[in-house]
């Protein structure tokens, strides 16, 4: 909403803006590491994303890590976005399962960008402490939390207390009784 300009074009499916797809790759990469200490994700070029030949996209696990880490990080709310101007709180779900299973198979420390996603999604009452019902999703842009309820749809209860309660189970805990 309230755009001044056309959003810029782009065509790498993982480079910004689109965690739903990069958070469910990287999830998958890291767990696949994870479950069998098989690092063929991890070598150069593993994942090539090609529009044609002069048009390619080239990463592997660590590179799809990276960039949603430095999303994460840089971005003021510390939460990706899945949309232009919006942040859903179940896609972020999986870049941060997605950070501690790779620091724990290769020793890094991304996971922190998960500590900044859980202090957003609390002081921004991604749950409502008055209906226990996870939000519909952040606008960036307008600074604004967009209620479930307000816009007469259900909300992503299962979906964020699902992958949330593997890393942050007191937040779902204190509210999957009323949800």
């Amino acid at each position: 909403p309230k755009f001044n300009r056309p959003y810029p074009e782009s065509h790498d499916p993982v480079g910004k803006k689109n965690i739903m797809y990069s958070g469910h790759l990287g999830h998958m990469m890291a767990l696949y590491e994870m479950l069998y200490r098989d690092m063929k994700w991890s070598g150069p070029g593993t994942v090539v994303f090609a529009w044609d030949e002069n048009e390619k996209y080239v990463y592997n696990n660590a590179s799809i890590q990276q960039v949603m880490y430095d999303q994460m990080k840089n971005n003021p709310v510390h939460a990706n976005e899945c949309e232009p101007n919006l942040c859903f709180p179940e896609c972020n779900q999986h870049p941060v399962l997605s950070f501690m299973l790779y620091d724990h198979v290769h020793g890094t420390n991304l996971s922190e960008a998960g500590a900044l996603f859980k202090k957003f999604f609390t002081d921004k009452m991604m749950i409502s402490d008055e209906t226990h019902q996870t939000a519909a999703f952040y606008m960036v842009k307008q600074k604004r939390v967009l209620r479930a309820g307000t816009i007469g749809a259900s909300s992503a209860n299962g979906w964020t207390g699902a992958f949330m309660h593997a890393w942050a189970p007191e937040v779902v805990e204190g509210h999957y009784e009323y949800q």
